[in-house]
């Protein structure tokens, strides 16, 4: 366990670097996340007004007019009959709508007459003024239409509440006319977690592994009396606990402030996507760490690897507007794979998300991060074998 120790004590010189890439990581992820995950765009959201009703009919019709308002407006204090003051009051804000009911009011609605039976006042630019006036001109529509098929005045007026009540709660939503879903909190958190993990484990294990391979470190370990079997397990190991320690911490962050979000029963898919991940940034940190062992350069290769990818794979930059050209070169980039598997769960449900599109990214994750473990031991291979 000596290289194991050891291993682990050299993390501490990048204590520093965990805690700036993961506070990138639950900041920035957490404002994007909130920012761009919506199930559908609301195009119009209901409003309640402020309402200054004036009753000259006093009917039955009037106050079930003046009833269905109050259930569904604010109903509030005309304080004055004029009509040149009701508007005044509209317009300095004091009530947002105002409606005279006249005599004869019901009179004229038993006889079929529904235009113009009322006087409204709203602002002129009031979207939901005006709605106002229409779902006060579809209430009498229905009224009218329940009297001409035989119900009588209580009947239609009951009928006509129910109907209104019932559409009470629609809203009108904008359905996407692309075939791209709109993204969850999750999708985008872990979709913005590619990048912080990738370079958390590049930039730390690539640094941890640098410093074993120096030669005073392999000297000093060399003379303890461990195997070279028992160096290399120890060493392995050290590195697989560093990697699963620090994507825990990520889903688990991710899990925190993300389990009240909707999708939250896709979390586990997200997590197998993310810790295969793992496996490719291991692989890319023993790349890194076999080209050279110094810490300022295994940083800034990293850097230039891990954000060149993030821009080119959909991390930072939604797929679906990126270029063909750079979408065909990407193709041959593991976090294209990881984003597209990431996609893949937020677009379809829980029952047909493990299938072969799914597994095929993940294979192919897979893949990349075996090609990087073992272009770095032909590397390391090539360097001892001409003592670079």
């Amino acid at each position: 366990m000596t290289v194991f120790k050891a291993t682990m004590r050299s993390l501490r010189a990048y204590y520093s670097t965990i805690i700036v890439y993961f506070l990138v990581f639950a900041v920035f992820g957490t404002i994007q996340s909130n920012a761009k995950a919506s199930t559908s765009d609301t195009f119009y959201e209901d409003t309640v007004l402020d309402v200054a009703v004036i009753d000259y009919d006093n009917s039955t019709l009037s106050a079930a007019l003046t009833e269905y308002l109050k259930d569904t407006q604010n109903l509030v204090d005309a304080k004055t009959e004029d009509p040149v003051k009701l508007n005044d009051n509209i317009r300095f804000g004091i009530y947002d709508y105002a409606i005279i009911i006249p005599e004869e009011f019901e009179e004229n609605i038993l006889k079929n007459e529904t235009e113009d039976v009322l006087q409204y006042f709203s602002s002129a630019d009031s979207a939901a003024g005006y709605l106002a006036t229409e779902k006060i001109r579809t209430y009498l529509s229905d009224i009218v239409v329940y009297l001409e098929s035989g119900y009588s005045e209580e009947e239609a007026l009951t009928l006509a509440s129910e109907q209104m009540e019932e559409i009470k709660g629609v809203e009108a939503n904008v359905l996407s006319e692309s075939d791209h879903s709109s993204d969850s909190f999750l999708s985008v958190q872990f979709t913005f977690n590619a990048y912080s993990l990738m370079m958390l484990l590049s930039v730390c294990i690539g640094s941890v592994l640098g410093f074993m391979k120096d030669k005073n470190a392999m000297d000093r370990i060399a003379v303890s009396g461990t195997t070279f079997k028992a160096r290399s397990r120890g060493l392995i190991l050290a590195v697989i606990v560093i990697g699963v320690g620090i994507t825990t911490s990520m889903v688990a962050f991710t899990a925190i402030t993300g389990f009240t979000k909707a999708g939250f029963e896709k979390f586990g898919y997200y997590t197998i996507n993310e810790f295969i991940l793992m496996l490719v940034g291991l692989g890319l940190a023993y790349f890194i760490s076999s080209l050279t062992h110094e810490a300022n350069i295994i940083n800034m290769v990293a850097n230039m690897i891990v954000l060149s990818m993030s821009f080119l794979c959909g991390v930072f930059v939604p797929i679906e507007f990126l270029s063909e050209k750079i979408l065909s070169f990407s193709h041959f980039l593991p976090l294209y794979w990881y984003v597209n598997a990431t996609n893949y769960i937020n677009s379809h449900p829980m029952g047909e998300i493990f299938g072969r599109e799914f597994l095929t990214s993940l294979l192919i994750e897979l893949l990349f991060a075996g090609v990087f473990f073992v272009s770095g031991l032909i590397i390391s291979r090539k360097k001892e074998q001409y003592a670079i």
